[in-house]
């Protein structure tokens, strides 16, 4: 087993340890004892996932969660072993039903984005599963982008490409398909959209990003590369404009 393989298999560790005596991680666990830089990257894999598991469960359980989740069961199945932990995708659901409870229902972006569109594509993102397929590389969701004849090469930059990604998805947004990545940038998630150049009117042409305030959520949007991209999060415009 190589060391890439036994982390795509360690990433779906939980850190409550129910995952030790599992014999589909026992050969990647039993690597940690000979591969010091690979106990020294699952150590830090399984404190992001601690800190998360605080996170999600500090949020209060909507009522109608049974009904929601069961209304957005519609998922790619993937191998057991290739998913992420349980309780993070459930936490994740938690997250989305949150969005849908406390945004409000009129959402407007800043006045730099003199459009609405920002805000009907993050609206359009908090149906259903938030991800159809996980992934934890950039090059992982180019290949199953193009099994899906999904255009896969991006004018990202490179501080974008080289970050660790949690999943993808394709939106259908005004008769295009719209690829959603999700990916974690300095400890905040963020969900990064590419569209047709053109489907988010007023960006000027030579990649200057223009922000914007969706609810409590920021925006950067720009073109490059004949593409549109949209970057929105709980992050701060300066931050995110270090990775545009």
């Amino acid at each position: 087993m190589t060391r890439e393989t036994a982390k795509f298999i360690l990433r779906a560790c939980r850190v409550d340890g129910q995952d030790q005596s599992d014999p589909q991680f026992a050969e990647a666990l039993d690597m940690l004892k000979r591969d010091p830089e690979l106990a020294r990257w699952f150590a830090e894999e399984q404190a992001v996932d601690t800190r998360l598991a605080r996170s999600f469960g500090s949020f209060p359980v909507p009522p109608d969660l049974k009904t929601q989740l069961l209304a957005a069961r519609s998922v790619i199945v993937v191998p057991v072993w290739q998913r992420r932990p349980v309780w993070l995708a459930a936490a994740a659901a938690i997250v989305v039903l949150l969005g849908i409870v406390l945004l409000p229902r009129a959402l407007r972006p800043g006045p730099a984005l003199a459009s609405s569109q920002p805000a009907e594509l993050l609206r359009l993102a908090e149906q259903g599963p938030h991800v159809n397929v996980m992934a934890a590389s950039f090059p992982e969701i180019q290949q199953w982008l193009r099994a899906r004849q999904q255009p896969a090469e991006l004018a990202l930059s490179e501080q974008l490409k080289g970050q660790r990604y949690e999943g993808c998805r394709i939106l259908e947004w005004q008769g295009r398909r719209v690829t959603m990545m999700c990916l974690g940038l300095e400890g905040k998630h963020v969900d990064l959209f590419v569209l047709d150049a053109g489907q988010l009117p007023g960006l000027p042409a030579d990649g200057q990003p223009q922000f914007a305030r969706v609810g409590d959520v920021n925006t950067a949007a720009w073109t490059r590369g004949g593409q549109t991209f949209l970057l929105a999060g709980h992050m701060d415009p300066d931050a995110m404009k270090r990775y545009l």
